[in-house]
């Protein structure tokens, strides 16, 4: 009984070893890197000469997504406008996806909206549907800025139909 005991003892300690290295190899990442069927066959086969391939097209970058809330840029009640001085809109030189939220009291509708550099040339005019959306009134607009220069001075420009433009001033960079 005691040999079949002692049997017993050794069975169960091999059985821990053992699933306590299946349990470390499944969990523990390993430092070598794994190797492919793929890897495995290209191996074993001659070098070959590359073929030369085509170049390769720009891969489509995801734009950024930001929020710019234009709230922040309206004057107080009953401050003079020409006084105020007004800070600026920071963009980075990116692909940019641009959610702009509005100032209180602009409703929903559509609206124009323009982008001008310093010299007061349109680089971009467009037409957006600003949508109400938990009581703010906002609309998306995707601009490409991947290829202006650092420190550019814009405005941006936004109007509803049959109201004067109000302006936000735009550095990029």
């Amino acid at each position: 009984m005691a040999l079949a005991f002692k049997s017993f003892q050794w069975a169960a300690a091999v059985l821990l070893i053992v699933a306590a290295g299946f349990v470390t190899s499944k969990f523990v990442p390993s430092r070598t890197p794994h190797r492919t069927a793929a890897t495995a066959e290209s191996r074993s086969q001659p070098r070959t000469e590359p073929v030369p391939t085509a170049p390769k097209m720009s891969v489509k970058q995801e734009p950024i997504q930001l929020a710019v809330n234009l709230a922040s840029f309206s004057p107080p009640r009953g401050t003079d406008t020409s006084q105020t001085a007004q800070a600026a809109i920071h963009l980075p030189p990116k692909v940019l996806h641009i959610r702009f939220i509005l100032p209180v009291g602009m409703e929903p509708g559509e609206y124009a909206v323009r982008l001008e550099d310093a010299a007061g040339v349109s680089k971009i005019e467009r037409q957006v549907k600003v949508m109400l959306t938990n009581g703010e009134a906002s609309f998306d607009l995707d601009l490409d800025l991947k290829a202006v220069a650092t420190g550019a001075r814009w405005t941006l420009m936004i109007r509803e139909s049959g109201m004067t433009w109000r302006k936000y001033p735009v550095i990029v960079g």
